[in-house]
């Protein structure tokens, strides 16, 4: 009976590990950045650390060569854990990084910002390397005009 329930186990746990490869896309959007989802979690980064970053959840997004505008909902669970793996040094314990990362978002500003709502705009300028967000949807607006952001990058 153990060898059945362990046979099946190991079944289930490559089957997980096949569903979450199999939902797993990155696309470039110019200028060193990239979107990449993995298991329903969508996020904008550049290849420079911590640069032009739009954390977890990237819900939508549309591009060319001069801008990238995307729509968030932050999500609590799938931050903290981007923030510990981008913590990692190899030398501490996950779970410890967890607790670190727990810290960061609830007393840094930025991270705060971003839970400050439930949706944020943001916008990435390629020619300049800017990263203007997390907006609020009538600031997002405001910036858009103010950039002369084409009509075609509409959410």
């Amino acid at each position: 009976m153990k060898t059945i329930l362990y046979f099946f186990g190991i079944v289930t746990l490559l089957l997980v590990g096949c569903e979450q490869r199999l939902n797993q896309s990155s696309e470039e959007l110019g200028s060193d950045t990239f979107f990449h989802q993995s298991g329903g979690s969508g996020t904008i980064y550049s290849s420079r650390k911590l640069h032009r970053t739009i954390l977890p959840n990237v819900l939508r997004y549309v591009f060319n060569d001069t801008y990238i505008v995307a729509v968030q909902k932050p999500d609590s669970a799938m931050l903290q854990a981007w923030v510990a793996s981008e913590l990692n040094t190899g030398k501490e314990r996950f779970t410890d990084l967890l607790l670190v990362a727990d810290s960061l978002i609830a007393h840094d500003p930025y991270y705060k910002s971003i839970f400050s709502r439930d949706t944020n705009y943001w916008i990435i300028d390629n020619r300049t390397h800017t990263l203007f967000g997390p907006l609020e949807y009538n600031e997002y607006l405001q910036k858009r005009d103010s950039l002369k952001i084409p009509r075609e990058l509409e959410l």
